[in-house]
């Protein structure tokens, strides 16, 4: 049990400082942005805007790692979860890095991590084919290795409190149970982070398949409205959850340091 708990923390730490690193790159192309925008320096536009698509997404690329590898750690305490598809998602992530990052440099995508349709596909000339795809395809498989964790935190939590409606503490605010057998509140966070982020991802990856099918083929379009909406449900319920998801160590450090346990009730 203990080389157990040892590999599992040592994954994690592992995953934190991947994204520790992420966000102090982000932060110099940050400091590289606000630089020519006070004429310091130079880099031209184009440069400019490779830039900002970089930030915009690493940030939360980044911060949406840190906090999955935070709820993911304490959850493990509560339920079972498969420490394989936690590093699935390390792998993941890594790759779809990667090919962000050549997307945008090496093949000039700079869209910004909005990527609103059509401008993956319509670019006056200022990137190609290849780039739009290798920057989407990355930011694909960002998301998917966030979906298996997703899909395995519902599938521990449903296996241990029957389903997701109970992770959540329905049944207490139902009054079918006490408030003492409620679920710990980083169960009832977890669940919910489940729930939105599954709405987000499959909202986000509805819109960059609909890019994709167009850069492919121009004759197919979409509506450009619904996928905007799209777009800025999957960014901004992402964004958010990172929150809920950090959260969960206050809940649980500050229990421990107290000695006072936070206990779910109905309000909560």
């Amino acid at each position: 049990m203990e080389k157990v708990t040892l590999t599992r923390n040592k994954t994690i730490i592992r995953q934190l400082m991947i994204a520790a690193a992420v966000v102090i790159l982000m932060m110099v192309f940050g400091v590289l942005m606000l630089l020519q925008q006070g004429g310091v320096v130079d880099f031209g536009p184009a440069a400019f805007y490779k830039f900002l698509t970089l930030h915009g997404t690493g940030m939360i690329g980044a911060a949406v790692l840190a906090a999955v590898a935070i709820m993911w750690y304490f959850l493990s305490h509560y339920v079972s979860l498969s420490k394989r598809v936690l590093k699935t998602n390390i792998v993941l992530f890594l790759i779809g890095v990667v090919m962000i990052i050549v997307g945008i440099f090496a093949l000039d995508f700079s869209g910004s991590w909005t990527f609103l349709y059509p401008l993956p596909a319509i670019s006056a000339g200022a990137w190609g084919i290849a780039g739009a795809l290798t920057y989407l395809i990355g930011l694909f498989l960002v998301g998917l290795g966030l979906q298996i964790i997703l899909i395995d935190c519902a599938r521990a939590i449903i296996k241990k409190y029957g389903s997701l409606g109970k992770g959540l503490g329905w049944d207490v605010i139902s009054g079918k149970k006490a408030e003492a057998d409620a679920p710990p509140s980083t169960v009832v966070a977890s669940t919910m982070v489940v729930i939105v982020n599954t709405a987000a991802i499959i909202s986000g990856s509805t819109v960059i398949f609909m890019n994709i099918i167009t850069i492919i083929n121009p004759a197919f379009t979409f509506d450009p409205l619904l996928a905007k909406n799209l777009t800025f449900a999957f960014g901004h319920i992402l964004a958010n959850s990172t929150i809920y998801m950090a959260v969960i160590a206050v809940y649980e450090i500050l229990a421990r340091s107290t000695g006072r346990p936070w206990k779910s009730n109905k309000v909560f």
